[in-house]
């Protein structure tokens, strides 16, 4: 795991939601790439930060 990934937990917290609404947002494929370690039901997964933010940059646009 890379320094800059976050974990689920960890992006969850970022955004302000929980972390079983976050998994709703990845079954729908409305979240940033991530990077997957492991095989099967023990593998997990990580956020790349530039990534996080990049998603961020285009997704959550302030208007006004």
């Amino acid at each position: 795991m890379n320094e800059n990934d976050l974990t689920p937990q960890e992006l969850a917290d970022r955004w302000g939601i929980t972390r079983v609404w976050l998994y709703n947002l990845k079954k729908n494929r409305r979240v940033p790439k991530y990077r997957t370690h492991g095989l099967g039901t023990k593998a997990r997964i990580t956020f790349p930060l530039d990534e996080v933010e990049k998603f961020e940059a285009e997704h959550f646009k302030l208007r006004g």
